[in-house]
């Protein structure tokens, strides 16, 4: 057993360089002997210390998580607002229904259960983390249920992610939904909940490892129990007599090994499977309905390019290394204006003059072009904006889009958020901190305080509200106008 004092102070120093360290940075860190460090990182489990990258590198584990209910009378679990450990939440402490006391007595009872009594709240922000799905964005139902398939694909706010995964529960070993957190479209979400590169390359490692731990935990069951279950004469799938199936068609098919085909094809007599496999195999079979041809693919990839409504990063700025392979739609500004023609997508000329008049909130229409921005028609045809993704998600990228968000105050006028009204001193949000929010759940009902007074933000409705006055005001949300010019100065 290890000693809990050392273990402590072993994860504080973990916490205290962004979870994760060398083997031998973390040696020298301690004081202890390679021998020592060896023996305590040992003792102490991989629920507690998780080596990784072939024992070259230690990253910080815990059990302890933070309660998910709304209302709780007592658990075993840490009680404190996520978003104010994020530094994300806009309330004050007497506002917010979740504590923002990340030390009170109730929590340090918890982190001394834990062995963490010493971890500030700066360390709890990493280990946290990296370790609580609840710190993630929500994984998306329609990926989940539908085989791995969303209509939005990047440009859907939930993560593209099995949900089991994120539970330690994913019974299996190659999956067909995904297990990366690490993609382009992941890292997106998991910036604008204020999760990094390193904590989320952190929380990756740990969950590779608790999948790893767990099916072959699940193996170890199953040799022991010999859990089976029997195949009758005439099961199910084997009634579809049409369109005749050969083993090797149902083998590329379903992407299963050949002994799990004949399995899957044994007609006669009757034959035991394991649980776990006759589950892979209908999750396939599940799946694999309605794959269509080569030329449906084709047609297939044809109308993801229609409906993509993002604008590549590489190819306004530079270059694009997938040419007609990029899933994004290639253009030389970051914006672009569209008419449906009732068949497809057409380019609209006064591209420039389209989006000035956009960018300005004052503007609900362009009349000279007969353009509704509310709804987003021309006449009787809709029109569309395509963009590069939101400036907040890649922060680190140019040409992205800024957008602005305005409110509207008693004499019509348009106040961006951040930005003080004339005659009063009280400040709301930032527009970057609206777009953040917005981001990680477009419908979410946001709230917020602003001098005295407390709001709430109707995302979806483009509302803010006065939680105490009830008053109303609109909400209106629009990029900041970059010319042709200001592309080619950025370039």
């Amino acid at each position: 057993m290890s000693d809990p004092a050392v273990s402590s102070f072993l994860t504080q120093t973990l916490c205290s360089h962004g979870g994760r360290l060398g083997l031998r940075e973390l040696q020298e860190y301690s004081g202890l002997s390679a021998s020592q460090l060896q023996d305590t990182l040992s003792a102490a489990g991989s629920r507690r210390f998780l080596v990784v990258e072939g024992g070259t590198e230690v990253l910080a584990v815990t059990d302890v998580r933070v309660c998910v209910r709304k209302e709780c009378y007592g658990c075993e679990r840490l009680h404190l607002c996520k978003q104010h450990l994020m530094g994300r939440c806009l309330l004050r402490p007497s506002s917010c229904k979740y504590s923002h006391d990340i030390m009170n007595a109730e929590n340090k009872k918890v982190l001394k259960n834990h062995d963490l009594s010493g971890l500030s709240e700066n360390e709890l922000q990493v280990l946290l983390p990296q370790n609580d799905a609840f710190f993630l964005p929500d994984t998306c139902q329609f990926y989940n249920k539908k085989g791995g398939y969303c209509m939005q694909q990047n440009n859907c706010n939930k993560l593209h992610v099995c949900r089991h995964f994120l539970t330690g529960t994913c019974k299996f070993p190659r999956c067909i939904m995904s297990h990366n957190l690490l993609d382009g479209h992941s890292l997106r979400l998991l910036e604008t909940v204020g999760i990094d590169g390193k904590i989320a390359s952190n929380f990756q490692a740990i969950y590779d490892n608790k999948h790893m731990e767990f099916n072959r935990e699940e193996k170890n069951g199953y040799g022991k129990l010999q859990e089976t279950v029997v195949l009758k004469k005439k099961p199910a799938v084997a009634r579809i007599k049409e369109p005749k199936t050969t083993s090797h068609t149902v083998e590329s098919t379903l992407h299963v090994p050949p002994s799990q085909v004949k399995s899957l094809l044994f007609l006669g007599g009757s034959t035991k499977c394991s649980i776990f496999l006759l589950e892979q195999i209908w999750t396939s079979v599940f799946f694999a309905v309605g794959k269509k041809d080569n030329s449906s693919d084709k047609a297939s990839k044809d109308n993801e390019k229609d409906n993509c409504d993002e604008i590549c990063l590489f190819y306004v700025w530079k270059y694009c290394k997938n040419k007609d392979k990029c899933k994004s739609v290639h253009y030389h500004l970051p914006y672009k204006w569209e008419i449906q023609n009732g068949v497809s997508w057409l380019e609209l000329s006064m591209m420039e003059e389209i989006e000035k008049a956009y960018c300005d909130p004052n503007n609900s229409s362009m009349a000279s072009r007969n353009i509704n921005f509310q709804t987003m028609t021309c006449s009787s045809s809709l029109v569309r904006r395509l963009s590069t993704p939101s400036s907040v998600t890649k922060p680190t990228f140019l040409l992205t889009t800024q957008w602005i968000w305005y409110w509207k105050n008693n004499q019509n006028k348009w106040i961006e958020y951040g930005e003080q009204e004339e005659g009063n001193s009280m400040t709301s949000p930032s527009s970057a901190v609206i777009e953040n929010l917005y981001q990680a759940n477009p419908d979410a009902v946001v709230p917020f305080q602003a001098g005295q007074h407390q709001y709430e933000l109707n995302f979806k409705e483009m509302i803010q509200t006065n939680i105490a006055f009830k008053t109303r005001r609109q909400v209106c949300r629009r990029p900041k106008f970059v010319s042709s010019e200001d592309v080619q100065k950025i370039k």
